[in-house]
């Protein structure tokens, strides 16, 4: 069996130095790229099994590596890992996302890497296992069919919380948006963003972490009884709520209702964070979209609206100002 092929993307001497030691010691294939002139163009896409990129390296020739690996493969998915410092994780997020699989901070600390490292691997020959069960199955039609729904479920749904996950997410705000520019009917959107979640799994133990994620996703998701509302996990600590056809007031209704609710749950968050009980900060935006606005953009803007509610002290709701919210 080949080795697993590991491509850097990062002119870092420490964080080179650090990945050509992992490499060795689990057998891995690396190729480093400092800059697009190493980036061969004879390199087989479809061999790269993993990539880790420094975000410190952002920037239009590192979007064109990026592009050009991706638009070599046949392969749907490119799994990334994000070096990055912790105030640029939401940007690292925005920009390589849909890519993403895990993000790394730095300094980079080589028992943390070496671990995502092997969770990935694990992924990826759980992939492996799944693909050669897939074509095991071709000739009989009605379990290829259950087969192609489950495939379709672990692409569209959080594994953790059991919700939709950010790819089915930006899927239905795009068909939300449509809808509501050609009704010309307002669209709400809230992020939710649970408060000094970091200091929570320090304290109390990402088992413990996790347990809580799915807490919250299930009262975000009681809050929104409507058969259109839409909750998704958009990343890490942070979920979305998609309102169409509601105003302004009636989503600040739904997002008091998360905000008491998440705080009800009584989950008791670390001595040090501020609260006595884990709390979220929610950002809100009222839009009827137009042609010329994209759904990234009311991302953006429920987000900006959620770090000024985090910049206030947290465990609140900000509506981002600029927006249409007199709706």
């Amino acid at each position: 069996m080949k080795p697993t092929h590991l491509v850097l993307v990062d002119n870092d001497e420490y964080n080179i130095a650090v990945l050509d030691g992992i490499a060795r010691k689990m057998n891995l294939d690396l190729t480093v790229i400092n800059s697009r002139d190493d980036c061969d163009p004879k390199m087989r896409a479809n061999d790269i099994d993993i990539i880790i990129l420094n975000i410190k390296l952002m920037s239009e020739e590192c979007n064109e590596i990026i592009r050009t690996i991706q638009d070599g493969r046949t392969k749907p998915i490119l799994p990334m890992i994000i070096l990055t410092p912790t105030n640029r994780v939401s940007e690292a997020i925005r920009t390589y996302g849909i890519y993403t699989i895990d993000v790394v901070y730095e300094p980079v600390k080589t028992e943390i890497l070496q671990l995502k490292l092997r969770m990935l691997l694990d992924l990826i020959a759980a992939e492996h296992r799944l693909a050669e069960q897939v074509r095991q199955l071709q000739s009989l039609d009605e379990l290829n069919k259950k087969m192609r729904r489950k495939i379709q479920e672990i692409a569209l749904f959080d594994d953790l919380t059991g919700i939709p996950n950010r790819r089915h997410l930006n899927q239905e705000l795009h068909k939300y948006c449509r809808h509501a520019h050609r009704d010309k009917e307002p669209l709400s959107v809230l992020m939710v963003d649970l408060d000094n979640f970091k200091g929570f799994n320090d304290y109390h133990g990402h088992i413990a972490g996790d347990h809580a994620l799915t807490d919250v996703a299930r009262t975000i998701v009681s809050c929104c009884r409507r058969p259109l509302d839409f909750v998704g996990r958009y990343g890490g600590e942070e979920f979305l709520v998609l309102l169409p056809k509601t105003d302004h007031n009636g989503a600040m209704e739904i997002a008091k209702a998360i905000l008491e609710g998440v705080w009800k749950m009584g989950i008791p968050h670390c001595p040090k964070c501020g609260f006595q009980y884990l709390s979220v900060s929610i950002g809100l935006v009222t839009n009827v979209p137009s042609t010329s606005l994209q759904s990234e953009q009311l991302i953006d803007w429920a987000d900006q609206a959620m770090y000024e509610a985090k910049r206030n002290g947290r465990n609140q709701i900000h509506t981002y100002q600029n927006a249409d919210n007199s709706l």
